[in-house]
């Protein structure tokens, strides 16, 4: 039997559809706050080896997990990412859970990773932007941990 293109395309796609988020994965707040820093990493369309590199040290980092555990993290919440889409809705979820220096912090490494390969795409900064609204920060706050993102990674090398 011969398919035609459109069952062929069709098959295509539903076996390489990335397994969707668990219900569990879709409230976990570091989950939800790894998946707004995959979002960042990848709005622009350019996410390569550097922002994975990066948004591997930072997850590692800010959680304090081994490999193993951040690569679940990362995994979990690209799904999560994926099946939600919306980075307003991401951000709303963890206004329920995260205090206000948490939210500050989340931007700040939303603006480092943007900033990884040398310039903040537009893109990037419009995303990181609503969340920082979000978040209920001002645009002078969005801009100065924006600044405070470049600074450290200037004085970091």
């Amino acid at each position: 039997m011969k398919l035609g293109l459109v069952d062929t395309l069709s098959a295509l796609f539903r076996r390489n559809r990335p397994k969707a988020a668990s219900a569990e994965e879709l409230v976990d707040p570091r989950i939800v706050a790894v998946a707004l820093l995959v979002h960042a990493a990848q709005v622009d369309g350019l996410a390569g080896p550097r922002e994975r590199a990066r948004l591997e040290a930072l997850v590692a980092a800010e959680l304090d997990v081994d490999p193993d555990e951040c690569a679940r993290l990362i995994a979990a919440a690209a799904r999560v990412d994926a099946d939600t889409g919306d980075v307003v809705d991401l951000a709303r979820r963890l206004t329920l859970t995260l205090d206000a220096g948490a939210r500050r912090d989340l931007v700040t490494l939303m603006w480092d990773l943007a900033s990884v390969d040398g310039d903040v795409h537009e893109f990037e900064e419009a995303i990181i932007t609503r969340v920082g609204e979000v978040f209920d920060l001002t645009p002078d706050e969005i801009a100065g941990l924006r600044l405070s993102a470049e600074l450290e990674r200037t004085t970091q090398g």
